[in-house]
C-alpha cells in the first residue's frame, strides 16, 4: 500500500494482525492454556462499541462504476461515503487491483481523485484500515473475499461474546446485524471453493506464498503467507459434496447449545463432527454425502471449519446463507444523496 495513504502505527500489531491472534488463541486453539489474556490492538478492541464496516473493494467499485460510469464520478461518491463514516464506525477495506475498460481504479488513485473532489478533506486513519493484496499478475483469485469474509467471522465473534446475555436471541441477532456488516454484492455460492486456487493461481505464480503485501507491514505479510499456507489447500473445482458438508457442519452447530466462548472453536466442531458415523445411522439421507472430504486422520480440516464459521456468519448477519447486499442497497449506500 502506497505510504501516503497508511497512518503511522504506534502499536505493534493492528486491527487485521489482532484478527490473525484472536482468532488462533481465542477460537481456532481454545484450550485453558491457550486462553490467557492475548495483546489485542486498540483499534481492535473498538469493535466492543464502534459498529464495524467490511468493504468488498473490487465488487462494491464495480458495482459503483455500473451505476455511474465514470472513474471520477465512482471516486467521488466512494470518497464521500468513507468522510462521512469514518469517524463514525470502524472501516476495513480488502482490496486488489482493479481495472475496468483499460481504466485503473485502484484504490490509491480513487483516494486521492475522491480528496482532490472533496475540497481537499482528509481522511482520519484512526478508525480506517486499508489492506492490498498484490499480485505479480493481474490473475482471478478469491483470496481478498477469503480474507475479508475471515475478519467478518473473527469480529462476530468477539463482539458477540462481549454482549451481555440476552434471553430475547432475537434482538440479540438484531443488534449484531446494525454492528458489523460486510459490504458485498458476491453470495459466495457453492459453484466455486473459496478457499480453493484458481487455475491461474496454480499455473502462473512460481510462488504462491511470497508476493502478497499488505500494507507493508511484515507482521502481516508474515501473517497472511501463513494463514494462506494452511487454509488455501485446496482448488476452486472443489465442489464435490462442499454445500453438503458446510449445511451439515452449522446444522450440527445450531443443534449444540454451549455458552459463547466455546461455541464457534475448533474443538468444539471437531468434536461434533466425530459424531458423523452415528447420525449417518440414523439418518440414511446423509449417505450422499461424502464426509471423508472434510475429514483428516478423523479430525475436521482446518479449511472447512472455517468454511462452516463463514457461512453461519454470513447467514447470521443477513437471514441469508448466501448473505449479501443487493446493487440497489449498495448503490444507495454510496449515492451522494444518502450521503447528505
Amino acid at each position: 500500500m502506497h505510504e501516503h495513504i497508511v497512518k503511522e502505527k504506534k502499536e505493534k500489531q493492528d486491527f487485521l494482525t489482532s484478527c490473525f491472534f484472536y482468532y488462533q488463541n481465542s477460537i481456532y486453539n481454545s484450550s485453558s492454556s491457550s486462553s490467557k489474556t492475548i495483546p489485542l490492538s486498540n483499534a481492535f478492541k473498538k469493535i466492543k462499541t464502534t459498529p464495524l464496516v467490511i468493504i468488498d473493494y473490487p465488487n462494491i467499485i464495480h458495482i459503483l462504476q455500473e451505476k455511474f460510469h465514470t472513474q471520477e464520478e465512482v471516486a467521488k461518491h466512494f470518497y464521500q461515503y468513507l468522510l462521512k463514516n469514518n469517524t463514525k464506525k470502524l472501516i476495513v477495506i480488502l482490496c486488489k487491483q482493479v481495472t475496468i475498460d483499460n481504466e485503473s481504479y485502484n484504490i490509491d488513485l480513487l483516494l486521492n481523485l475522491g480528496r482532490s473532489q472533496s475540497n481537499n478533506q482528509y481522511l482520519s486513519f484512526n478508525n480506517l484500515f486499508i489492506y492490498q493484496i498484490d499480485y505479480e499478475k493481474h490473475i482471478s483469485s478469491s483470496m481478498d473475499d477469503l480474507l475479508g469474509y475471515f475478519v467478518c467471522f473473527v469480529s462476530f465473534v468477539y463482539y458477540l461474546r462481549t454482549l451481555s446475555l440476552n434471553p430475547n436471541e432475537h434482538a440479540t441477532q438484531k443488534k449484531i446485524q446494525k454492528h458489523i456488516q460486510y459490504l458485498t454484492n458476491d453470495k459466495q455460492y457453492f459453484d466455486k471453493n473459496l478457499f480453493g486456487k484458481t487455475q491461474e493461481e496454480r499455473t502462473k505464480i512460481v510462488k504462491p506464498h511470497n508476493q502478497y503485501v499488505l500494507e507493508r507491514d511484515t507482521i502481516n505479510q508474515k501473517l497472511v503467507r501463513h494463514f494462506l499456507k494452511e487454509y488455501m489447500i485446496l482448488k476452486t473445482e472443489d465442489t464435490n459434496d462442499l454445500e453438503c458438508n458446510i449445511h451439515f457442519l452449522i446444522d450440527t452447530l445450531a443443534k449444540n447449545k454451549l455458552e459463547r466462548k466455546k461455541q464457534f472453536t475448533y474443538k468444539n466442531m471437531n468434536q461434533l463432527q466425530k459424531s458423523i458415523p452415528i447420525i449417518q445411522r440414523k439418518q440414511r439421507t446423509l449417505k450422499k454425502c461424502d464426509f471423508s472430504k472434510i475429514q483428516k486422520k478423523r479430525k475436521l480440516i482446518p479449511s472447512y471449519y472455517l468454511y462452516a464459521m463463514i457461512k453461519y456468519t454470513q447467514n447470521y448477519l443477513k437471514n441469508n446463507f448466501y448473505g449479501s447486499f443487493s446493487k440497489e442497497e449498495l448503490t444507495h449506500l454510496f449515492s451522494s444523496k444518502s450521503l447528505k
